[in-house]
């Protein structure tokens, strides 16, 4: 995984908090060393479900442990009656291609296809038609929304400071953890599904992913 150290990597989540939850060991340990090298890219602070104002001090505090420089976060109705994400897709996708043109990423992380909640799942669709070809696409992992079998393609090797700071970001969102259904932000719960990761690859820890395509493009990754 360190040849992917030198590449531009945008990592895309539907809420504020999923890319921490899918993959913020790893987007730590790459802003470790070139956070000029990473950019996240959210699409809702759960309106109108949470403080609006509350969850985007929450979403930059979190931001700020993991070392990420560029943020662009937007304000789309999380998890809505009318399923404002689908509804505004064209705008989704609108986003995702003035990122892909201005910033050019090699890598794109999102969410898995298996995702069954639908903000999750529309913006792994965007991804998909803005990025098939133009970069690599891998789907971090979200075990709480994701009821069929496949098992990872792919593990990223981490070191312990990179899960402590997962968690630490995490702990950010205190407007989230008062909720008794959101126990999967739960320190354990993060560090025990680091070490199984792990025991996949005979490391200490690691996060799981998915791939959908990888480009591999002369001497860029090697």
């Amino acid at each position: 995984m360190n040849s992917w150290a030198g590449n531009r990597v945008l990592f895309v989540g539907a809420h504020a908090d999923d890319v921490e939850l899918g993959c913020g060991g790893w987007i730590h340990q790459l802003c470790r060393r070139n956070s000029t090298h990473v950019r996240v890219l959210t699409f809702s602070l759960h309106r109108p479900h949470y403080d609006v104002e509350v969850l985007r001090q929450e979403v930059k505090r979190s931001m700020t442990v993991l070392g990420v420089t560029a943020h662009d976060v937007h304000d789309f109705q999380g998890c809505s009656p009318d399923n404002e994400f689908s509804v505004q897709r064209h705008e989704l996708y609108a986003i995702l291609e003035a990122a892909r043109d201005e910033w050019r990423p090699t890598l794109v992380v999102t969410h898995p296809a298996a995702d069954t909640n639908q903000d999750h799942r529309q913006v792994h669709e965007e991804v998909i038609r803005c990025f098939k070809k133009h970069a690599s696409i891998i789907n971090y992992e979200f075990p709480n929304n994701m009821v069929r079998g496949e098992r990872p393609d792919l593990y990223v090797e981490l070191e312990g400071v990179d899960v402590e700071k997962k968690i630490e970001a995490l702990l950010c969102y205190q407007s989230q953890r008062n909720r008794i259904t959101h126990n999967y932000l739960a320190p354990q719960y993060i560090q025990a599904l680091s070490k199984v990761h792990g025991q996949a690859i005979m490391a200490e820890a690691a996060e799981a992913f998915y791939v959908m395509r990888l480009a591999f493009h002369k001497e860029e990754w090697f």
